[in-house]
C-alpha cells in the first residue's frame, strides 16, 4: 500500500516534469497528460508486473512510458538556464543523460522494490 502511494506520487511528479519539459502537443495538453498518466496507472496496476520478481520489468516499462511523455532534453536545458548555452554539445548530451537518470532514480524507482 505504501509502495503504491510512492508510485502514485511519482506519477504526479512525472506530470509536473512533463508539463514543464514537454513541447506543446497538437491536442489539448490536459488530454495528452491524462493519457500518459492513465498509462502509468494501468502499468502500476498490471497484475503480471506485481511482486518482487517483476521489479526490473516494471521499472523498464515505467521508464519507457516516461521517455515517451517527457522531453528530457528540454527539461534539462531549462534546469540549467543560462548555463546551457556555454556548454558544448557533448556536455549537453552528458547532462541530459545525468538529468534523466536523476529523475529516474528520484521518482521512478520509489517503491518499486516494495510493490506486492
Amino acid at each position: 500500500m505504501i509502495a503504491h502511494l510512492y508510485l502514485r506520487a511519482a506519477a504526479v511528479a512525472l506530470a509536473v516534469v512533463a508539463v514543464l519539459g514537454s513541447p506543446a502537443w497538437a491536442g489539448a495538453p490536459t488530454d495528452a497528460l491524462r493519457d500518459h498518466i492513465d498509462r502509468i496507472f494501468a502499468l502500476l496496476d498490471e497484475p503480471a508486473l506485481k511482486g518482487a520478481d517483476h521489479v526490473a520489468a516494471q521499472h523498464r516499462a515505467l521508464r519507457a512510458l516516461t521517455v515517451k511523455a517527457v522531453d528530457f532534453q528540454e527539461a534539462a536545458r531549462r534546469s540549467l538556464g543560462m548555463h546551457w548555452d556555454p556548454r558544448t554539445p557533448a556536455e549537453r548530451a552528458y547532462f541530459v543523460q545525468l538529468f534523466t537518470d536523476l529523475i529516474d532514480h528520484a521518482y521512478l524507482t520509489k517503491g518499486l522494490r516494495f510493490t506486492p
